[in-house]
């Protein structure tokens, strides 16, 4: 089975305006079963809506260090196209963030791309093991007890974000806590519109 590990900066949440845009994107394509990585994504995007403050203050990505950037729009068709051809579930820390975030800015623009057969893992949501009482981790607390190395200055970075993910997701299936084996892969997902 691929999986898609995949994290994504934003210029906020989706909650408070439907028009958030996505800054950052970044994800590993890796084969579950050896936990081989397959390749690798990392993109800046210059948004349709202001980055908020708040935003900003977690990932430091500025209006200015985007500006020159394609926007997220013209990314959409390559990544559903790697998806649909590419990936059986996608993988994520927060993934109740990062992947509903995703398919609603990805309907926004490309109403035609359909995600919502794509199975998705979690490894904050199933990672609760990780932790002394039982409640989701953050990235670094994971990364504490899956004795993966972790900067708290690196983070929020989305390329570095996935690949310390994927050093989870590797040791947390190897050690029994991740099993992916029960998510049906994903067939078909782009619908065309009539």
């Amino acid at each position: 089975m691929k999986a898609l590990v995949l994290d994504i900066e934003t210029t906020g949440f989706m909650k408070k305006s439907n028009k958030a845009d996505v800054v950052e994107f970044a994800s590993q394509l890796i084969d579950t079963t050896t936990g081989d990585r397959l390749g690798a994504i990392e993109k800046r995007f210059r948004p349709t809506a202001p980055i908020e403050p708040d935003a900003e203050a977690v990932h430091g990505i500025s209006a200015e260090m985007v500006s020159g950037c394609q926007p997220f729009e013209k990314f959409i068709a390559p990544l559903v196209e790697l998806i649909n051809l590419q990936v059986d579930v996608l993988v994520a820390h927060n993934a109740s963030f990062d992947v509903p975030f995703l398919k609603q800015v990805i309907q926004r623009f490309k109403p035609e791309c359909d995600l919502e057969l794509v199975p998705t893992f979690c490894t904050m949501e199933e990672g609760r093991w990780a932790t002394y009482d039982g409640k989701s981790p953050t990235l670094g607390e994971l990364c504490y007890a899956c004795s993966v190395d972790y900067d708290r200055d690196a983070a929020h970075a989305a390329l570095y974000d996935v690949e310390k993910t994927v050093e989870c997701l590797n040791f947390g299936r190897h050690a029994g806590f991740y099993d992916l084996s029960s998510l049906k892969p994903h067939t078909v997902s782009v619908s065309k519109a009539a």
